[in-house]
């Protein structure tokens, strides 16, 4: 199986997790003389994975891929990032960067940019982000962070027969 998507928006990095003391009438919750811990993903994080999760389930439907990848199944992850070029730049600079010449060696990180994708299309295009065991490229363009005048995310998984041994 092969699928391949764009998402129209510049991605959301995986944010680390929260954890914070339970409350109760204003008051930290304890068990046994310890408080009880909450832990939350950042809203920013949920929103961006539900939408990716959303845009994959689309592109499956349409390219008719009824069921993820199965557990123990590798799947090869392809993602470019197109990230926004500062509008503070001169025309030069951005010039630039849309040919490449300027890599967006900034925040994000591309680990967290990608953690986010596959947390995303977990259970949609896989059934756990751990299948993912290889990051390839998109017509020779490997994953990564370029900049772009249209800020969106390009994203293809390989599984099952469809899978490149090399």
């Amino acid at each position: 199986m092969r699928i391949r998507f764009t998402i129209p928006y510049a991605a959301v990095p995986k944010a680390r997790a929260r954890t914070y003391p339970e409350f109760k009438n204003g008051q930290i919750v304890f068990n046994n003389g310890k408080p009880v811990m909450k832990t939350t993903t950042p809203g920013n994080t949920k929103a961006w994975e539900m939408f990716v999760s959303l845009n994959a389930r689309k592109a499956a439907v349409k390219q008719g891929i009824k069921s993820p990848a199965p557990h123990g199944t590798p799947v090869v992850l392809s993602c470019i990032f197109y990230m926004p070029i500062p509008p503070s730049w001169s025309e030069q600079k951005k010039q630039e960067a849309r040919d490449g010449k300027i890599q967006h060696t900034s925040k994000p990180d591309l680990s967290n940019l990608l953690k986010s994708i596959e947390d995303g299309a977990e259970g949609v295009l896989w059934a756990n982000d751990s299948q993912v065991v290889r990051y390839s490229d998109i017509d020779g363009v490997p994953t990564q962070k370029l900049y772009g005048d249209n800020p969106r995310t390009e994203i293809e998984a390989v599984w099952g027969d469809d899978f490149p041994l090399t």
